[in-house]
């Protein structure tokens, strides 16, 4: 639900060019973003131990850091060379349904990263997935030497 709300805050604000819905758009990305926030810090809290918590958390800290600093650094980069590419490709205009889109690099930009939100949640949700399916198979062999000492019994 909120990795929704994120996505579609993202790719509705890259695609308007006006500040009203912007702005409403941007406290859609906020109210996920806040419980993404909240629900990964409270997932941590619960699996990390006393003695690694200060130093998860050190971690986590470097590494949102760092990538907001190299997403600073690349950003425009990538903007730019998508905005080139818009130019030559569609002359930086497509009119889908009739309707004109400008394509400049910072709204391709903005919708590549709702693409990567997207990719990340579809991880997320495969690897959390893939943590229950291992804990069911686990269950089931203790179920089954259970089973095989109350046959031997």
């Amino acid at each position: 639900m909120t990795g929704s709300l994120n996505l579609a805050g993202t790719k509705g604000n890259a695609s308007t060019s006006t500040l009203t819905p912007a702005v409403f758009l941007v406290a859609l990305i906020g109210i996920g973003a806040g419980t993404i926030y909240v629900l990964g810090f409270t997932l941590l809290h619960e699996n990390v131990g006393d003695a690694l918590r200060g130093r998860v958390f050190t971690a986590l800290y470097s590494l949102v850091r760092l990538c907001l600093l190299l997403a600073m650094a690349v950003g425009p980069f990538i903007s730019e060379g998508l905005d080139s590419l818009s130019n030559r490709w569609w002359d930086g205009r497509v009119a889908p349904f009739g309707f004109n889109i400008d394509i400049p690099g910072v709204r391709l930009t903005l919708w590549l990263a709702g693409l990567i939100i997207l990719l990340a949640a579809s991880l997320s949700w495969w690897s959390l997935r893939a943590g229950e399916r291992r804990r069911i198979i686990i269950d089931l062999r203790g179920e089954l030497a259970e089973l095989e000492m109350v046959e031997h019994a």
